[in-house]
């Protein structure tokens, strides 16, 4: 008898320990979420926001088990720091402007959540959920009835929802936590390839800025001149 109970107390410490080991940590990574609104979702890795790079191409494993000129998908991160602002990245449509560390740990609670179905998590890695669980793609993003699930912390509405349907680019939003309106980071795009590219945000260079204010200076001074020739 004793040597039973000591089986199974063992059995019952070994499952223990891989139910514990069977969920990753949430570490600050770029999550991307695919779903078909039933079967099973699709989550993977695509690494650190800080390493993206302009024209970077991620080769998704599983993608192929979905019609990807109908699925339904978002890119998602947090990144913590140890103090204010906080960022937080989302492809929604229009996210809404945080305010302070319990805006941004809505934002970073949804996703934890989101990553429990990983047994690790590192660039590459990806994992599958039943859309009928609550911490799915499609629960998170899209039939959210709890009120910390993404859709409702993030504001989403039916005619501005978090997700981007097929072989479509999205916009990826940078959120900080201190009040200020997002601002576009960059765009992720939805390949026929099984992959998914991230390009950044094309910013003027300085001589482009000083060409444009030239510009409206010239604009400026031909109206005043056209003004006073009517005059």
């Amino acid at each position: 008898m004793k040597n039973l109970y000591k089986s199974a107390l063992l059995a019952a410490l070994g499952l223990a320990s891989v139910t514990a080991v069977q969920a990753a940590s949430y570490n600050g990574d770029i999550i991307i979420g695919f779903t078909s609104t039933s079967g099973n979702d699709l989550f993977a890795d695509l690494g650190t926001v800080a390493n993206l790079t302009d024209g970077e191409n991620f080769a998704i494993s599983g993608l192929s088990a979905y019609t990807l000129g109908t699925v339904d998908w978002a890119a998602f991160a947090t990144t913590p720091q140890s103090g204010a602002p906080r960022d937080s990245y989302t492809t929604a449509s229009t996210p809404v402007a945080i305010n302070g560390v319990t805006g941004w740990g809505n934002y970073n609670t949804a996703l934890k959540n989101m990553t429990l179905a990983f047994s690790s998590l590192s660039q590459g890695q990806t994992a599958t959920i039943a859309a009928s669980s609550q911490n799915s793609m499609y629960s998170q993003t899209i039939n959210s009835t709890l009120s910390g699930q993404y859709y409702n912390v993030i504001g989403a509405t039916a005619s501005t929802p978090v997700v981007t349907s097929g072989l479509q680019t999205a916009d990826f939003y940078q959120v900080i936590d201190n009040g200020s309106a997002p601002t576009l980071f960059g765009t992720f795009t939805l390949n026929a390839n099984d992959s998914v590219t991230f390009n950044t945000v094309a910013v003027p260079e300085p001589t482009t800025y000083g060409f444009l204010a030239g510009a409206g200076v010239l604009a400026l001074s031909l109206r005043n001149q056209f003004r006073r020739k009517q005059a």
